[in-house]
């Protein structure tokens, strides 16, 4: 007996019966399919547990995000160049063959008549012309900067911005003066000395400049050391303020104060005054010339280094020199004050 199966074909003979042959067959062919249940049974089992370790560690699966290929512009883009290949020209769908300009009403001059356009009826041969003639006309009345004008309101921009800076620098010196101690009359040439050195050193273009700047952006520049523009304004302001100040000194009583002064306290002032130019007789009586020099430079503000390098020595010969030179005006204004009347 010849049985087919899946497993190949089995002759059996009579002695043998179909189920004996039969059952191993399909026996075996279940216990394949339970093993690859198995198998594929672990695999998952093995999957799920790797991402339980993953989850256990703090790593969270996100899911990936879609990357998003729309583009707005340039569908825009492509739609229009699409309907622009679909649709004709403007110009495409006039017709010009039934086109006709009427004649003007002014007599056309004989050097405005040309030749017709193409495809135009005209009722006159001048009317094409006379077109032509306004639209140059109109051309001519268009408005058209010229270069002049715009320099012209650069230049003024500029000017106001220098104006607006020379403002802010004035008040910023005026501040600086009152803080020094100088009196409002002289204030004022104190701000103009401080300007013509500005103006040696930079020149006028560059001082005009900067002058602008300040209008445009305020002083935070202007009065910063570590610019060179900021320096060189510092060391300006700073030599004009030691002159003034020196300038002050040298006079007993400041201007200020003799305005101010009524017909009461005029014996008082020239009590002060007489006492200064005493002042000047005791110095050039007690002391020699070099200790009369460093006390004059000294009351006019100087340091003893600038003295010392005006004389070429060093500073410490500057101190002991002026350390002698007081001790000795000491003792003559008290030998002065004694003798004074009260």
């Amino acid at each position: 007996m010849r049985v087919e199966s899946d497993f190949g074909v089995v002759e059996m003979t009579s002695t043998v019966s179909a189920e004996s042959v039969i059952f191993p067959l399909v026996h075996r062919k279940r216990m394949a399919v339970c093993r690859f249940g198995m198998w594929s049974g672990r695999l998952m089992a093995n999957a799920t547990v790797g991402q339980d370790r993953t989850r256990a560690n703090g790593r969270t699966t996100k899911p990936a995000r879609s990357v998003r290929r729309y583009r707005p512009d340039m569908e825009s883009l492509e739609s229009i160049s699409l309907l622009n290949a679909t649709l004709p020209a403007p110009d495409a769908l006039i017709e010009t063959d039934g086109l006709a300009a009427p004649a003007p009403a002014w007599p056309v001059p004989d050097e405005w008549v040309s030749t017709s356009a193409n495809g135009i009826v005209t009722s006159s041969p001048g009317a094409v012309a006379g077109l032509d003639a306004w639209d140059e006309v109109l051309a001519g009345q268009r408005y058209t900067p010229s270069v002049d004008l715009l320099q012209r309101s650069a230049d003024e921009y500029g000017e106001s911005l220098a104006q607006s800076g020379f403002g802010r620098i004035s008040n910023y010196l005026g501040r600086t003066w009152r803080k020094a101690g100088i009196d409002s009359p002289q204030d004022e040439d104190c701000t103009q000395s401080v300007f013509m050195v500005l103006l040696e050193r930079w020149g006028r273009d560059r001082f005009e400049d900067v002058a602008a700047e300040v209008g445009r952006s305020g002083l935070d520049r202007l009065t910063d050391r570590q610019e060179a523009v900021g320096l060189d304004f510092l060391r300006a302001l700073d030599q004009v303020k030691k002159q003034a100040q020196r300038q002050q000194r040298k006079t007993p009583v400041s201007l200020a104060a003799l305005a101010e002064i009524d017909g009461q306290d005029w014996a008082e002032a020239i009590e002060t005054l007489a006492f200064g130019q005493d002042l000047d007789e005791v110095i050039s009586e007690s002391l020699d010339s070099r200790e009369a020099d460093v006390i004059l430079a000294t009351i006019a503000g100087d340091s003893p280094t600038e003295i010392a390098a005006r004389w070429g020595v060093s500073p410490k010969t500057v101190s002991n020199v002026k350390s002698e030179a007081i001790g000795k005006l000491r003792s003559s204004l008290a030998s002065y004050f004694e003798g004074t009347p009260n």
